[in-house]
């Protein structure tokens, strides 16, 4: 899943995103919420926030659903 992600508009995402970010990135497409990302990862909830907020942010991407269509391949519109 995660290989579609790092391809994605001629960019290598990898380098962006640390390890930690990449497991949150793959619990967010599957649809986790914060508090259940940090029970998956026994981390805090404030952590999970942080994760996601700076996986946004790296992305340069508006929402959760925006991670998860880039997680599964489909498309993402982007604001013109």
């Amino acid at each position: 899943m995660l290989d579609f992600l790092y391809r994605t508009h001629n960019h290598n995402y990898a380098w962006e995103l640390t390890p930690r970010e990449r497991q949150v990135a793959e619990l967010i497409a599957r649809g986790y919420t914060n508090p259940q990302i940090a029970a998956e990862l026994t981390i805090t909830r404030e952590t999970a926030k942080t994760h996601v907020s700076n996986i946004l942010s790296k992305l340069g991407v508006r929402s959760r659903v925006d991670v998860r269509l880039m997680m599964t391949g489909r498309p993402v519109e982007w604001p013109s």
